[in-house]
């Protein structure tokens, strides 16, 4: 702050909100990003509330509280995130994901492994990506589960995270397992499910880790971004070597002229504006498949 102008620099936060988790996790956030905060008693008049808003100059305003009327709560075919995918032709394309989309995603794969509220999951995967973003963030609260963080994977931070920390599940890429087993056994404590993904794992990988963890043997599925991901799991007492096992519930799978075609509660309502020629070949893909929805630029709806 400049005091000799007796201004603010022009990064604060104004708070106008009764006591609420909201409050408390808006005003440590700014305080540790260097912004100033402007606390505003709910309790004031509109009057004076827009005079200390017209002094502080703002560059955030966040408001809530019983009788203030916002906007209203997103319904379940609302957007939610757009996931950008690398996994159709050309460049990546961004991949339209509803609230249903990741609520759905996040119930099957709970419900699936039989999770409750005493999972401790660590997410050693990037919360950017959308497996991350599923079966470590959103399945793990959807029970009200306790997710422990790791900012990279580190071998020995992923072992001393397990010990300490208690952790009963772990997803990770074929990778990452191979390299928690290059070097000797280490204590897993109460580990139990082990997830794979990203490329094959079967073979010799799962054989090692089998042999070297029996307890929490190494599990194979498959999903893609746009089925939110998850869509085909092993059952967790009865895994099938050599497949990523089947439809997990509310989804429908068959394979078409080569091509592996869903449908569920978690499958995408669309592609954000593909490419013209992406995009007719994508209407007559979902035409074949009962769909016909799309979504233009800024995540408006266009029906063909």
């Amino acid at each position: 702050m400049d005091t000799r102008a007796g201004r603010l620099p022009r990064r604060s936060l104004l708070l106008r909100m009764p006591n609420r988790a909201e409050f408390v996790i808006a005003y440590y956030a700014a305080l540790y990003a260097g912004a100033v905060v402007v606390a505003s008693s709910p309790a004031i008049g509109e009057g004076e509330y827009e005079a200390q808003k017209a002094d502080a100059e703002p560059v955030l305003v966040m408001e809530g509280g019983p009788g203030r009327r916002g906007r209203r709560p997103p319904a379940p075919p609302d957007i939610a995130t757009l996931q950008y995918t690398s996994g159709t032709t050309g460049r990546s394309k961004g991949a339209i994901m509803s609230h249903v989309n990741l609520v759905a995603n996040a119930l099957q794969n709970a419900h699936w492994f039989g999770w409750d509220a005493s999972v401790v999951n660590l997410a050693v995967l990037p919360l950017c990506h959308t497996w991350g973003m599923c079966v470590c963030l959103n399945s793990t609260f959807a029970v009200w589960g306790t997710l422990v963080l790791a900012e990279r994977f580190d071998e020995e931070e992923t072992f001393a995270l397990i010990e300490r920390r208690g952790v009963t599940v772990l997803y990770g890429s074929a990778t990452m397992f191979h390299r928690l087993l290059d070097g000797p056994a280490r204590p897993i404590g109460h580990l139990r499910h082990v997830k794979a993904g990203a490329m094959l794992t079967q073979g010799d990988l799962k054989r090692r880790w089998d042999e070297r963890y029996p307890q929490a043997p190494l599990q194979q599925g498959y999903g893609l971004t746009e089925a939110s991901p998850e869509c085909h799991n092993n059952p967790p007492h009865r895994f099938k070597a050599g497949t990523v096992g089947i439809p997990i519930q509310g989804t429908d799978c068959r394979i078409v002229e080569g091509e592996v075609q869903l449908r569920g509660a978690a499958d995408h309502p669309g592609l954000l504006a593909p490419p013209r020629g992406e995009r007719r070949r994508l209407r007559r893909r979902l035409a074949a498949h009962g769909r016909r929805r799309e979504h233009g630029r800024g995540g408006l709806p266009h029906h063909p």
